[in-house]
């Protein structure tokens, strides 16, 4: 497995959450949306405009919609 930016993770493969590289407030709300460390997620939409939809699979939880900006500063584990 290697590490990518949230925004290189391809549509509907599964992921998990190894970095982010943010301030400890946005990691706080990110934290507080449901997205935590070593949860499997999956990418639902592949296009190259708009939110990227990402849905937590380690708990059933709704999709999530995080702006390309913060996800450029994601770091996880691509399969």
């Amino acid at each position: 497995m290697e590490a990518c930016k949230l925004t290189e993770v391809l549509d509907n493969k599964k992921f998990k959450i190894l970095e982010f590289k943010l301030d400890n407030d946005v990691k706080q709300r990110l934290h507080t949306m449901g997205i935590h460390f070593n949860d499997i997620y999956i990418r639902q939409n592949a296009s190259s405009w708009g939110p990227i939809l990402i849905q937590n699979l380690s708990n059933n939880a709704s999709r999530i919609a995080i702006g390309r900006n913060l996800a450029e500063k994601i770091l996880v584990e691509c399969e």
